[in-house]
């Protein structure tokens, strides 16, 4: 009885070899390590692992919702993955979404948080307005639908200006710039959420 193996990471590796031996290539011997862990930290390992050439950001909600199926919750999948919390919550919404809104995120088209955001505030027709948005954008010279094309800038960058005028400011222990200090953890989390959009906009 043959032993069955599986690939958790290399898989671009494994075709790149698959194509050198069809093409008649002479490579009877390729390194492998085996991998130590159970079946959840070896579904977590694909986005840990993937440094060099980083995962779409579809790619990365597939992994996320295989996670979720493990009973896992968005802070749990969030520290296995090494993602913040905003993120993980967002790539869960968006496995949520009708196929049209996950193929203009799948294609580029428009931004994560912009899609997720279409969804919460108008469900079923959500497709529907992303694409009005690609039209615009794409009218307008830009390759996607970003926060640069939807209410972002204006609500958020307001939202983030109230949470840091009620913040402490002081000088950082190891160096003469000072640093900002929440005055609450649920605080810092909003302002933590407010940026992870941002900079998944201007991606």
């Amino acid at each position: 009885m043959k032993a069955a193996f599986y690939i958790v990471e290399g898989h671009r590796r494994h075709r790149a070899y698959s194509r050198a031996i069809a093409a008649g290539n002479p490579i009877e011997w390729i390194s492998i390590v085996p991998f130590k862990g159970n079946d959840v930290e070896a579904t977590a390992r694909i986005l840990n692992s993937n440094s060099q050439l980083k995962l779409t950001t579809y790619e990365q909600s597939l992994v996320v919702k295989k996670l979720s199926a493990f009973n896992l919750s968005p802070i749990e999948i969030a520290k296995l993955v090494n993602m913040s919390r905003s993120k993980v919550d967002q790539l869960l919404a968006f496995t949520q979404a009708n196929h049209e809104v996950q193929a203009l995120v799948r294609d580029g088209d428009v931004a994560l948080h912009v899609a997720v955001d279409k969804v919460k505030k108008h469900g079923e027709s959500a497709a529907e307005e992303l694409k009005k948005d690609v039209e615009k954008a794409h009218a307008a010279g830009k390759k996607r639908v970003t926060s640069s094309t939807s209410l972002f800038s204006a609500t958020k960058a307001r939202r983030l200006c109230e949470l840091l005028v009620g913040s402490e400011v002081e000088k950082h222990p190891f160096s003469s710039q000072e640093i900002i200090i929440p005055r609450s953890i649920k605080v810092l989390e909003e302002i933590k959420n407010i940026l992870a959009d941002y900079q998944e906009g201007i991606k």
